[in-house]
């Protein structure tokens, strides 16, 4: 099954799991691809841990996707570090915070003087995408995180 090839003009994404979700994600309301996955990942998260298997997949997917076409947005991170806390993948989650510099590695040498310059020198995220709410959001996300995994230093 792939989400960016269909060859008789209907998704081979509306039989994607047996958890009931069956909707036809490549056309939501006219929503594009990335769009429709963003909304099927969001409303995978609010059905709870039954799901969280499902949401990791997809986000997953949807963030490489964005990766590497060079569109990836600091609110798709966050969706995807929300999934796997869900799936109960903490260190992982934070291993993705990390990487993405939305939230300044542990394991630096140095501290940056601010967030905004670090997220300034890294270039993962579509242009003037991180906002500071962002990278709050990270934060919290990456303390509960740690607390869980008993990481917390």
């Amino acid at each position: 099954v792939t989400l960016m090839e269909n060859s008789y003009n209907k998704s081979t994404c509306d039989r994607m799991n047996s958890k009931g979700v069956t909707k036809d994600v490549t056309k939501d309301q006219g929503l594009g691809q990335n769009e429709a996955i963003r909304k099927l990942v969001q409303k995978l998260i609010s059905r709870g841990s039954d799901s969280a298997s499902s949401a990791v997949f997809y986000a997953s997917a949807l963030h490489a996707r964005l990766a590497s076409s060079r569109k990836l947005k600091a609110y798709d991170t966050l969706l995807y570090a929300r999934a796997l806390v869900l799936n109960e993948e903490y260190r992982r989650a934070v291993h993705l915070l990390e990487r993405s510099g939305l939230i300044i590695g542990r394991l630096a040498g140095e501290v940056a003087d601010t967030i905004s310059s670090s997220l300034a020198t890294h270039s993962i995220f579509v242009e003037n995408d991180v906002t500071p709410s962002d990278c709050i959001e990270a934060a919290l996300l990456a303390a509960h995180c740690l607390s869980e995994s008993g990481d917390l230093e």
